[in-house]
């Protein structure tokens, strides 16, 4: 049987932006702001800061403020359709003839934002970057989970912009839970 405790949460959304929100809007649902304020990521040196897509900063915004006391953790990263605007413009250009951008590139790779994260925080943890079509939250989890197996928490970041809808981003830390056998 898998067994784990959830340690912390956090999640960013267009209006929700702190766990007093999210709890008004559970309570009292109503529709969303299309745009994300600007996420600052203060904590990530600006030459690094400027590659985060809008994305990206939402997904380290809601990482971060989970992660202030720990040194290193390994992830999981989980979008189902990752940085589809990025991708869509990628696509435009080679439509139109363009060339492509390396760095463009670089960032629409399903693992980018695993890699900016990692490399602002300096934390040389393993890292799963996975897609799923369906049931995304719980492939993430279970993800997570097995990883529990090696260490004592793993941070599970669940992110995505799917097509005509608001960028969302939530992040969980998991941790192991000591199981009685009975």
């Amino acid at each position: 049987m898998l067994s784990f405790k959830l340690q912390a949460w956090n999640a960013l959304a267009p209006g929700l932006e702190d766990s007093s929100d999210w709890s008004r809007w559970l309570e009292q649902p109503v529709s969303l702001p299309a745009e994300l304020h600007k996420v600052a990521l203060k904590q990530i040196p600006p030459m690094l800061r400027r590659r985060f897509t809008e994305l990206g900063r939402c997904a380290a915004g809601a990482a971060l403020p989970l992660l202030e006391d720990v040194d290193g953790v390994p992830g999981v990263f989980a979008s189902r359709h990752g940085d589809t605007p990025l991708t869509l413009s990628l696509l435009e250009g080679i439509a139109g003839d363009e060339p492509m951008s390396p760095t463009g590139f670089s960032l629409a790779v399903h693992n980018a934002v695993s890699g900016l994260l990692s490399i602002a925080r300096k934390d040389v943890s393993e890292v799963t970057a996975i897609a799923s079509v369906e049931n995304l939250i719980p492939h993430a989890l279970l993800e997570a989970v097995t990883q529990l197996q090696n260490s004592e928490s793993v941070l599970c970041l669940i992110y995505d912009v799917p097509p005509g809808v608001q960028i969302i981003s939530a992040t969980l830390m998991v941790e192991r839970r000591a199981v009685a056998n009975c």
